[in-house]
């Protein structure tokens, strides 16, 4: 899931925690969460967005890049 901090790490960074909980509550089975955090933002609220998905047990995982796949929407005639 996309928490759209690319969209809201300048002027809502707190709308990254929101939509990263809305997002892991939607899929209870475990969603994978994307963040760009090179972003100031983005960086700013990570310890806190962290801290509120371990309090709801969520497991982090070390990205595998092995498991890693490209999708683009853009051309994706099934949305």
């Amino acid at each position: 899931m996309d928490t759209v901090d690319w969209k809201h790490h300048e002027t809502a960074p707190e709308r990254i925690i929101e939509n990263a909980i809305k997002g892991i509550d939607a899929v209870p089975e475990g969603p994978i969460v994307i963040l760009f955090h090179v972003k100031k933002g983005t960086a700013s609220v990570l310890s806190r967005l962290i801290d509120r998905i371990n309090k709801d047990g969520v497991q982090f995982r070390a990205y595998d890049p092995e498991q890693h796949f490209t999708m683009n929407f853009w051309d994706d005639n099934r949305l």
